[in-house]
């Protein structure tokens, strides 16, 4: 007699939100384990940054490759609202890096390797940091930011795609690879 058992393993939505972001930023190489617990994380708590663009710059400063990840607190207030408060977890995803997330980094970093690319992050902040008066300048304050310039220029015309997460909808995952 053969016996066989199933379980379904959860994950807290907004913990899913953290971890893909530091996960994406530490492949990257562009943030430490400290940087992410002191500034990204309350960046996301607090829901001050929504938008992480992970750009991999020649040496010229040019733009070659770009990974992107967008979090809609909008419609992740609409999941918690109907009670989805965690995400069943796939068996595809390698420590908690959803499928999309491993798919779109590797091209990133395949580029980032093969072109010899420097990595550098901008933020993005929510709406609302630019909307309520002293507000950029007091999350500035509290991350310990300065604003950054314009992102570089591409090397040449990108070919891009974003995607929605099929597991965290409130995510949207791009890339950019410039053409050659």
């Amino acid at each position: 007699m053969t016996a066989t058992a199933t379980w379904t393993v959860s994950v807290a939505r907004q913990e899913l939100l953290y971890a893909n972001v530091a996960i994406a930023l530490r492949r990257a190489k562009v943030a430490s384990s400290d940087r992410i617990a002191r500034y990204i994380n309350p960046g996301l708590t607090n829901r001050w940054l929504s938008g992480f663009h992970i750009m991999g710059l020649d040496s010229n400063g040019l733009r070659c490759a770009e990974l992107l990840l967008r979090i809609s607190w909008g419609a992740h207030d609409a999941y918690l609202a109907r009670g989805e408060l965690r995400v069943v977890a796939h068996d595809t995803w390698r420590d908690e890096a959803i499928s999309e997330l491993d798919v779109l980094e590797g091209l990133f970093l395949d580029a980032v390797d093969d072109l010899q690319l420097t990595c550098e992050t901008h933020f993005e902040y929510s709406d609302f940091v630019y909307q309520t008066p002293g507000m950029r300048q007091l999350v500035e304050r509290e991350l310990g930011l300065q604003p950054a310039p314009p992102p570089p220029e591409w090397a040449a015309e990108p070919v891009r795609a974003e995607k929605v997460s099929h597991a965290v909808g409130e995510m949207t995952l791009g890339i950019g690879i410039a053409g050659r």
